[in-house]
């Protein structure tokens, strides 16, 4: 006769000494992770970040726990040693660098399969046949290990715990190598993202010194090569100065009315004049590359004076206009009647440069039939000091604000924008070289233009008060 079932006894509740253990032993693993917790934030070495989790681990466990954590090469392929100041040397020594398989120990084996493996007693069980010998000679006879995976599903290591004798884990063991994981992987992961963030910083800092040596060579090659162009060209103006005079002391001298004598002295100045032209041209690229030069070694030198920036604009305008007999050049009525300067502290030189520039850009990028207007005027504003602003107005295409951005910037050509027919493109070197000298005037530059409706180049510099006059 089968025996009567008996009814199921209730759990007996813990006693108020168990309680109290209980609440102690959650307080000390709350403690012992934010210790842990603080030193990976501070930026600890990881050595010593794994040491500390281990002895946490050997502390919260009254069963003589030896605690052991191994990383995974970058090969993913063997593991190394990462912290385990319980276990014997000897052991450490020989586990280090063992390679991971379906049966290599407990942790060989728990890094291969991505899985936890529990060995309670390892001088029966078949993962431990290869390592058998060196576990008991160190007298270790349980091993659980947990792999240590991150937040890409990559195995970075493993934790193991050894005791010697023969064990299974309990519910807090359990309990206890899931928090202990999730702290190791937090601490290896922030590891590895410091040497990452640095490996980075270094590659940025490497390419850094590169181009700023490429940048240096560069600029040093410019310069010479700038200041070795200007002797030949230098002497190839002369020359053809010397070859103008000549023609026009054959011209009146006698017979130089011979008509079909005119016309081969005609052929030679034109000739005479298309080769300066291309001289002055090759002659401001070379003026423009020494100025980039000046600039990146901060030898751009100012050479500032009281000086009066209509009568500078008029002669300017006056002198390109010779040079193209063509072009029709509107002045404002400031200019058109300079009676009242404008004084403005400044290099002449550099200025001057900087118009000419400006009409320059002008001549090139709009059609022949359409006009320049140069306007200067004393602007206020309501707060700030009057300053004068010169502006050159094209007939060109316009730009958009994109195209504009980048137009003061070194090199910079607006992309689909070629000069008219028959003039010689720059370097993208003059509206940077512009920028660079108003802003030592402490002024300001800018454009203003849309799509069709051609642009407007400005820039304005302080003017001198009549109290300082």
């Amino acid at each position: 006769m089968r025996k009567p079932l008996e009814k199921a006894s209730r759990p007996t509740p813990p006693t108020a000494t168990e309680s109290s253990q209980h609440m102690q032993r959650l307080e000390s693993l709350v403690e012992g992770q934010s210790i842990v917790l603080e030193m990976v934030s501070q930026g600890a070495p990881l050595s010593r970040i794994l040491e500390e989790i281990v002895r946490w681990v050997e502390a919260q466990s009254s069963q003589d726990v030896l605690a052991s954590i191994l990383l995974l090469d970058e090969a993913g392929t063997h593991l190394l040693h990462g912290a385990a100041p319980s276990l014997p040397s000897s052991y450490n020594e020989a586990i280090d660098g063992i390679a991971i398989g379906p049966a290599v120990g407990s942790c060989g084996t728990a890094a291969f399969t991505r899985r936890s493996v529990i060995v309670t007693d390892i001088a029966t069980d078949p993962l431990w046949d290869d390592f058998r010998e060196l576990a008991l000679a160190h007298d270790l006879r349980a091993c659980w290990s947990t792999p240590l995976i991150n937040r890409t599903s990559q195995v970075v290591g493993t934790f193991a715990m050894y005791y010697r004798r023969p064990r299974s884990p309990s519910s807090e063991d359990f309990h206890l190598i899931q928090l202990v994981t999730r702290t190791a992987v937090l601490a290896i992961e922030h590891q590895q993202t410091m040497e990452e963030r640095k490996l980075l910083m270094e590659r940025e800092r490497q390419a850094l010194e590169q181009a700023q040596e490429a940048n240096r060579r560069k600029d040093e090659f410019l310069s010479i090569a700038s200041h070795e162009l200007l002797t030949p060209l230098t002497s190839a103006k002369a020359n053809l100065q010397i070859m103008e005079n000549r023609l026009n002391r054959i011209s009146a001298e006698p017979g130089g009315e011979n008509a079909q004598l005119a016309e081969q002295l005609k052929q030679l100045r034109l000739l005479l004049g298309r080769s300066e032209a291309s001289l002055r041209r090759l002659e401001g690229l070379v003026h423009d590359l020494l100025d980039i030069s000046r600039i990146q070694a901060g030898k751009l030198e100012m050479r500032m004076q009281r000086m009066d920036l209509t009568a500078l604009v008029d002669d300017v305008v006056d002198e390109v206009t010779i040079g193209w007999p063509d072009r029709v050049i509107r002045r404002c009525e400031a200019l058109r009647a300079p009676e009242t300067p404008i004084w403005v502290n400044a290099d002449p030189d550099r200025i001057r440069q900087v118009v000419t520039n400006y009409l320059s850009n002008a001549h090139k990028y709009s059609p022949r039939e359409r006009a320049i207007d140069v306007e200067l005027a004393v602007v206020t504003k309501d707060g700030e000091a009057p300053f004068a602003r010169l502006a050159v107005r094209d007939g060109g295409p316009g730009l958009t604000p994109d195209q504009q951005a980048a137009l003061f910037e070194r090199f910079s050509q607006v992309a689909h924008i070629v000069p008219l027919a028959g003039v010689t493109p720059g370097l993208g070197l003059g509206l940077y070289i512009s920028r660079t000298i108003i802003q030592r005037h402490l002024g300001h530059v800018g454009v203003d233009s849309a799509p069709g409706q051609g642009s407007t180049f400005w820039f304005t510099l302080p003017i001198i008060s009549s109290s300082e006059l």
